[in-house]
């Protein structure tokens, strides 16, 4: 176990950061150490995560109708604005 001593100011800062994110100071100071070390618990998606959620994406729009071509035109993303 690693403790340390810090400023007022820096101790401070940390707690009304720390309680804006809605954690206890020493679990924040903790996430801030360990990422900035290279230990986040942060998972990192693979390429099979993320062609998994792309299939499961494409398939729900499955049943819907095709677009019209109008849809695609420069006339209809501006038809609005004048």
């Amino acid at each position: 176990m690693v403790q340390l001593e810090l400023s007022p100011e820096v101790e401070q800062q940390l707690i009304a950061t720390a309680r804006a994110k809605g954690l206890e100071p020493a679990a924040y100071a903790s996430q801030l150490i360990a990422s900035s070390v290279g230990l986040t618990s942060e998972k990192h998606l693979t390429k099979l995560d993320v062609d998994e959620f792309l299939t499961g994406m494409a398939s729900l729009g499955k049943d819907l109708p095709p677009l019209s071509e109008y849809a695609m035109t420069r006339e209809s993303f501006y038809e609005d604005h004048d």
